[in-house]
């Protein structure tokens, strides 16, 4: 992801951080994986590379659980969306 291995974390911009933290949250070997807001920040490459290694997880059978505005970005995880409105919790109708 073009991030130089000998770089200071703080001095990265936002978008770069956020891969650092992707990379940490998604390399270990775990059963389930919580991400929030993933692909904030990141250019459409980065998101594709984001989305291809969370289908990898998800193929090898990790849990991902995902809170996402950029819905269009998970639709081939065939997911099963969740809305949250006024403090209640709704399953909403398989994305078409």
């Amino acid at each position: 992801m073009n991030i130089p291995s000998d770089i200071i974390l703080k001095k990265l911009s936002k978008g770069n951080l956020q891969k650092v933290q992707l990379i940490q949250a998604l390399a270990p070997e775990r059963k389930y994986v919580f991400l929030d807001e993933p692909l904030t920040a990141l250019d459409n490459e980065s998101i594709d590379l984001i989305m291809d290694c969370i289908k990898t997880k998800i193929n090898n059978g990790v849990m991902v659980l995902m809170t996402t505005h950029k819905i269009e970005s998970t639709l081939d995880l065939n997911p099963i969306q969740l809305e949250i409105n006024n403090h209640q919790l709704k399953l909403v109708d398989p994305i078409a």
